[in-house]
């Protein structure tokens, strides 16, 4: 069976040591050898393994071509120290994960699935996924479509997910793993969608 040919991801460490969640495309800083998803987000945690970055794999391999653009399904585990791939975390389904970031001291971390309107948490002692956060409510399923950046608030115990295609924000509670709110932050209310979003320091 044919393998993928190995990637290069750049990573910026300074920047992923300052900050628990590093949107897609960050500046490259290091060079950690990558296969065989094409990563977007990436986060920075203290994790019960020591100090760990989680990268999003986007695509499942490059764009273009008879396969178009493929979406991922896994997030990979970098060990900062010595710069290689430690482990793969499965995510199931092929919804193109896309935004990262780590919750609860460091024992969970959150993923944003652009094509899934849900979050998938991952349980950062086993590195594995033991949920999906769906985002739609039964009677508006597209009220946060796209799910994409995203960002949590320790001190409020909560993580916070901008749904890109329906100006919305959803709250999710890290304790429960559960929506508990969805925000409205269109500039005008019932107006055309878009991407928006907007953090604070406290987080509300």
């Amino acid at each position: 069976m044919l393998r993928a040919p190995a990637r290069l991801m750049p990573v910026s460490v300074s920047k992923i040591a300052r900050s628990r969640s590093i949107q897609p495309f960050s500046a490259a800083a290091a060079i950690i050898e990558y296969k065989p998803e094409i990563p977007a987000g990436l986060a920075y945690g203290d994790t019960p393994h020591g100090a760990r970055l989680y990268a999003a794999g986007n695509l499942g391999a490059p764009a273009g071509g008879a396969a178009g653009n493929p979406p991922g399904h896994t997030v990979s585990v970098i060990d900062p120290d010595s710069g290689t791939v430690t482990n793969t975390i499965e995510l199931g389904q092929a919804l193109a994960p896309l935004g990262v970031t780590f919750a609860a001291g460091g024992t969970k971390a959150y993923v944003t699935n652009w094509l899934g309107r849900s979050v998938s948490v991952i349980d950062t002692a086993s590195e594995a996924k033991t949920a999906d956060v769906v985002l739609s409510p039964p009677d508006n399923p597209t009220r946060p479509d796209h799910p994409s950046a995203i960002a949590s608030s320790d001190e409020r115990g909560e993580v916070y997910t901008a749904n890109a295609n329906s100006d919305t924000v959803s709250v999710i509670d890290t304790a429960r793993d559960q929506v508990v709110a969805t925000i409205d932050v269109a500039l005008v209310r019932g107006s055309p969608k878009g991407a928006a979003w907007r953090s604070r320091p406290t987080g509300r």
